[in-house]
């Protein structure tokens, strides 16, 4: 389209037709062609939300994590902490043997998704969560010492965030 307003208007009337593979091509041609516009931030914002909707669970986060790196003036600031929250909390709550499917090469990409929530708002009421989660993530895989740090880590946070 024309402008950024127009593409984005496009992309989202597609995107509301629960397209979101056609969707998601649209908001990165927003981007593509625009990349400086406001709507940027908005389009890479939508492409979390359809890869979201697609069960691209670990792309969605990164495409979230896209928004805060590159677009600090988006007003989605905190709903994408809360979304990386809860794609945390998907990991989270797998059975164990399903968790594994997320450690690659050593990565304990839950552990990496909570801990971009708690770099992206140490002071939000999503980093005390987090750190505690990863905590316990670290002690059902065996890793005591680990846990250990990170429920001390865990206990900072409440205290700081409560003050």
């Amino acid at each position: 389209k024309e402008s950024p307003q127009q593409q984005l208007a496009y992309a989202l009337d597609i995107f509301n037709a629960k397209e979101y593979d056609k969707a998601k091509d649209e908001f990165a041609k927003l981007i593509r062609y625009f990349p400086l516009s406001k709507e940027a931030a908005e389009a890479q914002f939508y492409i979390g939300s359809c890869l979201e909707y697609l069960d691209k669970t670990y792309e969605a986060f990164l495409a979230y994590q896209k928004v805060i790196d590159k677009y600090p003036f988006s007003e989605r600031q905190e709903e994408i902490v809360e979304r990386q929250y809860f794609i945390g909390e998907k990991f989270f709550n797998q059975p164990q043997n399903k968790t594994w499917e997320f450690i690659v090469g050593n990565r304990y990409y839950l552990v990496d998704i909570f801990r971009k929530v708690i770099e992206n708002a140490p002071y939000g009421k999503y980093a005390p969560l987090a750190q505690y989660k990863i905590g316990l993530f670290l002690k059902s895989v065996n890793m005591y010492p680990e846990a250990k740090k990170e429920f001390a880590q865990d206990l900072k946070l409440a205290v700081l965030g409560s003050r």
